[in-house]
Order: C-alpha cells, then sequence, then structure tokens
C-alpha cells in the first residue's frame, strides 16, 4: 500500500509494464515506423515476431495468462503498448498486396495471442519446447496460408516445408 492504494491499481500497473516489457521483447530490431508498422514486405518479420511471442508465453506462462486475460476483457485493449502495436503492424501486413482480402484484424490479433495454452498441456521444459516450436509453425502456416498470398513468401513456405520454424 505504499505505492498503490489498491489491488486494481497494482494489477493495472502491472499489465502496464508486462504490456511494455512485451513489446520490447516481441519487436526488438524490427523496423518499425513511427505507428509501430513493420517497414518491408520480409518473412523474416513475421516469423521472428511469432517466434519471440511463443518463447516468452512458453517462458512466462503464468504472467501472459493474467496478462492476457486484463487486457483482453478490458473496455479498450489497444491502451496496451504491446497490444496496440502488435494490432497496428498485423493490420499494416494485411493492407499489403502481400495479404489476402477480407481479414478482421482484431479478430486475428487476438487469435495469434492465444500460446498460453502450451501451460495447461505441457508438464516439462521438454514438452513446453516443443508445444513452442508447434505453436511457432502453426501460427506462421496460418499466417501464410490465411493471411498473406503465400507465392509472395516462397521462402517461409519452404521453411515450413522442412519443419525449419
Amino acid at each position: 500500500y505504499q505505492h498503490f492504494g489498491t489491488r486494481d491499481e497494482l494489477v493495472k500497473a502491472s499489465i502496464a509494464s508486462v504490456g511494455e516489457y512485451l513489446s520490447s521483447i516481441v519487436f526488438s530490431g524490427i523496423e518499425v515506423d513511427d505507428e509501430g508498422q513493420w517497414i518491408g514486405n520480409s518473412e523474416r518479420p513475421v516469423v521472428e515476431v511469432v517466434s519471440r511471442l511463443v518463447n516468452f508465453a512458453v517462458d512466462n506462462p503464468a504472467l501472459c495468462r493474467i496478462w492476457l486475460f486484463e487486457v483482453l476483457s478490458s473496455a479498450n485493449p489497444s491502451q496496451d503498448p504491446f497490444f496496440r502495436q502488435f494490432k497496428a503492424s498485423t493490420k499494416e501486413l494485411t493492407k499489403t498486396k502481400s495479404s489476402k482480402p477480407g481479414i478482421d484484424v482484431e479478430v486475428l490479433s487476438v487469435l495469434m495471442l492465444w500460446p498460453l495454452w502450451v501451460e495447461a498441456h505441457a508438464d516439462s521444459k521438454r514438452d513446453r519446447q516443443e508445444m513452442a516450436r508447434r505453436m511457432r509453425h502453426e501460427v506462421v502456416r496460418l499466417f501464410l496460408h490465411g493471411v498473406l498470398e503465400n507465392e509472395e513468401f516462397p521462402q517461409l513456405q519452404d521453411m515450413l516445408n522442412k519443419n525449419l520454424i
């Protein structure tokens, strides 16, 4: 109670801190413009962002579960720095000529944030690593076959075929 008057204030401050931290980890080194949107049309950001997000969720399942619940149950999830940047990046990706038409960006953004199921299904570090590999592979596959025009990303399809993701 020295720093926060109520439990809710502590939770809100913690959630904001996790959102900022998650944003810095997931988007670190990825070229983005002033509005948090990816620069260029490379498969590299897709694989790196997905991998970093899944790895963070696997390494911090309890923290992610709390963060995700609080953000998605809030009146305005876009107040969270990570969700705002993730949604903006996804939206920009769906506007490119490499993207398929008719994508609901908000729903897609929420779906891509569900690697938390790992905690409920993995009992060991090895199990978590395998679940993370499966999640990365499936999320990239969904992007490639549900969001992006896969003809624009032959290297990404090759990586999927060779199980390199």
